[in-house]
């Protein structure tokens, strides 16, 4: 019988708002299996750990992007080139891109009862290592800064539509509000054995074809099994809202006239306005130099 080990993140939004949210999946688990809620860093690798001695099949998450990241960084370290158990992402946080890229259902009851039922579909996903950190969605510039407001205001994902709506009528009508938001930054960037010197409003990366919102801005990623896709977008804040739909939808890979599109497996970003804020699934950094990389292969329980 396959065992799983599953991680709480108390600290998640849901688990904030209902401490009891994650109690319900002790009624699904066998004497195999076991549920931990860690509150550090050192009772997460203590913790799985435990797991990879007790050879656990799978191991599920409660929480989201930021945390299922970070028990991936710890798994890699720990396994040291060994293939890591099948990951269940079992949604609980601010941000579940990964989760509702993968279909996982909303609730994490039901994803945990159809594994124990016998729901084994997989599907292997690359990772992005982003300055030794683990994800799968890069941005920085104004997608960043729209991420701070988002968080500012302490919203959901119908907060983010708003903030979306707030932001083009004050582009329409060139309010304070957006040119606090969307602004040029200076880049240079490497990849492919090449250099572009470019002010952008954004650069951002991907291993998944659907980023939040549902926006599909990298849908030929999944053709690339070996590649991640990087775009700069490369419009200016007078015209972004015009030049939209060319931006999501133009798909010919190059310099375009509106953005930057490439398939690579390394990219360099350094700025003369560092150190670069940036955001990796949603987790807020900043460093003076950007090193992307394919990541590891992750396979995730699908629907």
């Amino acid at each position: 019988m396959s065992s799983i080990g599953i991680i709480v993140n108390p600290y998640s939004k849901k688990n904030k708002r209902k401490p009891q949210f994650a109690d319900k999946l002790f009624s699904l688990i066998d004497q195999n299996d076991e549920i931990v809620k860690t509150k550090t860093l050192r009772e997460l690798e203590e913790t799985l750990l435990r797991f990879k001695e007790k050879n656990m099949d799978y191991i599920g998450v409660v929480g989201g992007d930021g945390s299922i990241n970070l028990v991936l960084e710890k798994l890699i370290k720990i396994y040291a080139g060994e293939s890591i158990p099948v990951i269940l992402p079992l949604k609980g946080g601010t941000m579940n891109v990964l989760a509702s890229h993968l279909n996982i259902p909303s609730s994490p009851y039901r994803a945990l009862k159809d594994l124990k039922d016998g729901h084994k579909t997989t599907r292997v996903l690359n990772s992005l290592n982003c300055n030794g950190r683990i994800g799968f969605i890069y941005a920085d510039g104004s997608i960043n800064n729209f991420l701070v407001e988002f968080y500012r205001n302490k919203s959901n994902h119908i907060g983010a539509i708003i903030l979306t709506v707030k932001i083009t009528l004050s582009s329409i009508f060139s309010t304070s509000y957006s040119k606090k938001l969307i602004n040029v930054f200076p880049f240079s960037i490497r990849a492919n054995e090449a250099s572009y010197e470019k002010n952008c409003l954004a650069n951002i990366a991907s291993t998944i074809s659907t980023i939040p919102l549902g926006i599909p801005l990298f849908k030929d990623v999944d053709k690339h099994s070996d590649e991640f896709q990087f775009q700069s977008i490369t419009t200016s804040p007078k015209f972004l809202f015009l030049k939209i739909f060319h931006i999501l939808f133009a798909r010919q890979a190059g310099q375009q006239r509106y953005k930057l599109n490439l398939f690579t497996k390394k990219v360099g970003i350094s700025s003369a306005a560092h150190p670069i804020k940036y955001t990796l699934d949603g987790e807020l950094f900043e460093d003076d130099e950007i090193k992307l990389e394919l990541g590891n292969k992750i396979e995730f329980i699908s629907y």
